[in-house]
């Protein structure tokens, strides 16, 4: 007799927050702040099931005299599932909860 395990795995990451400044780019005037990501896959046996749960909290910057941006409350999810035909097949969403560009004249 032949038997097949299922093999289901969820695996959590973190990206740490860091700051980027004009000492450490090759463009002067450049400032940068992300604040870092955290995330979870669930996925099933074959890949033939994934689950993504995605959050950044946020990223600004500015270059000099070109303006600033920031952005924060980015998260996504992805909910799929191969179909029959073997597509994936399921729901993604993406959602930002602010978004600001300041560009000078």
């Amino acid at each position: 007799m032949v038997s097949c395990a299922v093999v289901s795995a969820r695996h959590s990451f973190r990206l740490a927050s860091f700051s980027v400044s004009s000492l450490s780019t090759a463009v002067s005037g450049v400032k940068a702040k992300w604040q870092g990501l955290s995330a979870t896959v669930n996925y099933g046996g074959d890949f033939n099931r994934v689950k993504l749960s995605a959050v950044i909290p946020g990223m600004n910057g500015s270059a000099k005299e070109k303006g600033n941006f920031s952005f924060n409350g980015l998260t996504l999810d992805v909910d799929h599932q191969r179909g029959k035909a073997g597509m994936m097949l399921g729901t993604t969403s993406a959602k930002l909860a602010g978004f600001t560009l300041d560009v000078p004249n």
